[in-house]
């Protein structure tokens, strides 16, 4: 009613606020029982503030739990340490108490101690000074083992615990006889080393497949444990010197060994082995050594026989391991362990030496042989083939027995190393056959056209390689197939025989026979040999260059046969023109030689249609319209039996052409087979 006095009354908006307020009380009874907004907001404050308290005590609840937790962490700990403290202190006491019964009870004793070796002393003094100062042999050697053990026990023990004992004299006494002792032992094992170490005689073994030769035969076996315990005295004590004793010895022995056997003492390496033994014995006036080294001959000479044999480098090279895998079994049995690898690789040292020196020697001397003539050719790849052929085998026998320790410094990689020369050597063979095939002056060229020495070699050359095609496939060069390196080298020689052919002296059909001998040569040697299979594809070209050679030859004919068909000459001097260069050329072609006799009928055939039929003709023709009767030197039967007489060539090369197939087969070195690669 203020409102409608006032003017302002408005019922619409007093019926909305109404509303409001009615909804609001609504609300306010719903959450805090109470629909006035005064209750509202006090008990919107009241909880709010209990809020704010709840807050400050949770947080000062949590503090307080930390605070418990570390004052519990810190308790714990102390009492922890203090557990500790009463174990440890409980087990200093024990072994406190275990000390003082301990010196009590070596106090008590000491006394009984010092008059045990009082005793001791006065043996020492008797019976073991008599055995050390005695005589020492075989016999003995157990009692004496026993008197120098006893001895050395007594010196290292009193020599560690002086306080045991004040009389040091005695101990400079036990001292000096000890050293006695030493001495008297490394002479009897020296003694020992070179009265039972052998010089074997290898000639059985050169010549049979045998793994090892027996310690027994190497060294006297029964005295082998005399000798180990020896050893083991010196291994005690640290002593060198029989170390150095054994190792010269048995290096001596199995270097003298090898050497007589296979004839080579006269080698460099071991004439020094053979000097340090002559020093060793005491031989030490240079006279003495040079009168030794003034009948050492020529080494090289020696070593031939095994150079130039893939048998016999084979049989060296295994007898050689063989007997280093015996000297490693021996030595094992002998030395201790902690001295075998030193030991063992300084006795096998110079052999593995001397196998490389005359490996290397192999390869130098086959690689670049000379023949009869002084012609330097391909080399004798047929030895160094033998030889790679045999590489898996060695180097299985080479690891066995140079391949004995896993420290880098007694690794002994001579062999394999070697045998990867070798490998570069026949790969470095094969690259320059076809170079030098090509470029090979060929001189001399044979007088009468016959097969040059050359050809016979190069196929020979081939033929070796094609024995071992599976073995060097790898090696040709520039990654060609066997079969496209053959042919190259073929194709080579056919280029260089031809044109040294053209460019030489050669006159009258001459250069075509030898080109026809040498053609004819190769294509039988191929079609009829072991080259059939890499080559056989090429003997139509071969075939080519046999026909163009007998073309080359019969062209030297054309002028004497174009004196039949000359018009405008009488009959007459055209036959003496004819006959005059038949002559001639007989006089001379006789003696050509072809090297085949199937060859050389041919070829007389064919010579016999070439000149026999025109000649024929025109004695008909002529005889016709010659005015004059003609006077008829050769008439056609006469003419037909010369031409029977061409190629036979003079006596000795003949002879060379009825051996020629045997000795073309050969080098003019002496090779043997070798057995094994036939297995």
């Amino acid at each position: 009613m203020r409102g409608y006095e006032q003017g302002n009354f408005n019922p619409i908006q007093d019926a909305d606020m109404s509303v409001v307020k009615l909804v609001q009380n609504e609300v306010a009874m719903r959450k805090y029982g109470s629909v006035t907004g005064t209750q509202y907001m006090q008990k919107k404050k009241q909880i709010m503030d209990n809020w704010e308290t709840d807050k400050h005590t949770i947080a000062y609840i949590r503090d307080s739990l930390i605070t418990h937790d570390e004052l519990t962490e810190k308790m714990v700990s102390i009492l922890e340490e203090f557990d500790q403290r009463i174990d440890k202190t409980l087990q200093v006491t024990t072994e406190l108490y275990n000390q003082t019964r301990n010196w009590k009870s070596t106090a008590t004793n000491l006394e009984q101690s010092e008059k045990q070796i009082a005793k001791v002393l006065s043996m020492y003094e008797g019976e073991y000074e008599l055995v050390i100062n005695g005589s020492l042999d075989s016999n003995k050697l157990k009692k004496y083992l026993k008197a120098v053990d006893a001895v050395a026990n007594a010196y290292e023990f009193l020599s560690k615990h002086p306080h045991y004992y004040d009389q040091s004299f005695k101990v400079q006494q036990l001292k000096e006889l000890n050293k006695v002792a030493r001495k008297n032992l490394l002479n009897y094992y020296s003694s020992q080393l070179t009265k039972f170490s052998e010089v074997v005689e290898l000639d059985e073994y050169i010549y049979e497949e045998t793994e090892e030769v027996p310690n027994s035969v190497l060294f006297g076996l029964k005295y082998t444990d005399n000798l180990m315990e020896v050893i083991k005295r010196f291994s005690d004590m640290k002593e060198k010197k029989y170390l150095d004793t054994f190792i010269r010895s048995r290096t001596y022995y199995l270097m003298t060994s090898i050497a007589t056997s296979f004839g080579i003492e006269n080698h460099d390496i071991v004439t020094h082995i053979h000097l340090e033994n002559l020093e060793e014995e005491g031989i030490e006036n240079e006279n003495d050594k040079s009168v030794y080294k003034n009948e050492r001959g020529d080494t090289y000479n020696q070593i031939l026989e095994i150079i130039s044999s893939s048998v016999f480098f084979i049989r060296f090279l295994q007898v050689s391991l063989m007997m280093i895998n015996s000297e490693k079994k021996l030595v094992k049995k002998i030395l201790p362990k902690r001295k075998f690898e030193d030991s063992f690789y300084q006795i096998i040292e110079p052999l593995t030496r001397l196998i490389i020196d005359i490996g290397n020697r192999l390869i130098d001397y086959n690689k670049s042989p000379v023949d009869s003539d002084n012609t330097v050719y391909f080399g004798n790849i047929q030895i160094l083939l033998d030889v790679y052929a045999e590489r898996p085998s060695l180097l299985v026998r080479s690891r066995k027995c140079l391949e004995f320790s896993n420290e880098p410094k007694y690794r002994i990689p001579g062999v394999s190393k070697w045998f990867d020369t070798l490998e570069r050597c026949i790969s470095s063979m094969l690259s320059s056959c076809a170079r030098e095939v090509y470029s090979n002056t060929l001189k001399p060229l044979p007088e009468f056209g016959y097969v040059h020495s050359f050809t016979s070699h190069t196929l020979l050359h081939l033929s070796h390689i094609a024995d071992y095609k599976r073995l060097i496939q790898d090696l040709i060069p520039d990654g060609k197939s066997l079969e496209e390196y053959m042919y190259g080298v073929v194709v080579r020689l056919q280029e260089n025989l031809t044109e040294k052919a053209r460019k030489s002296k050669y006159s009258d059909g001459l250069a075509g026979i030898f080109l026809l001998n040498n053609f004819y040569f190769i294509q039988q040697e191929i079609k009829n040999g072991p080259l059939i299979e890499e080559l056989g594809n090429a003997l139509g070209d071969i075939e080519s260059w046999v026909e163009a050679a007998k073309y080359e030859y019969f062209a030297c004919w054309n002028e004497t046969l174009d004196y039949l068909n000359i018009e405008g000459k009488k009959e007459q001097s055209r036959l003496d023109h004819f006959n005059n260069h038949f002559r001639s050329k007989f006089e001379r072609q006789q003696y050509y030689s072809i090297y085949n006799h199937e060859l050389k009928m041919g070829m007389i055939q064919s010579l016999h249609n070439l000149l026999l039929v025109p000649y024929e003709n025109f004695l008909e023709k002529a005889q016709k319209t010659s005015k004059k009767p003609l006077e008829i030197k050769y008439p056609p039967s006469t003419l037909a039996d010369l031409c029977e007489s061409f190629f036979k060539g003079k006596d000795k090369q003949a002879s060379q052409a009825n051996k020629f197939t045997n000795t073309a087969k050969k080098f003019t070195k002496k090779v043997v087979p070798n057995p094994f690669r036939l297995l």
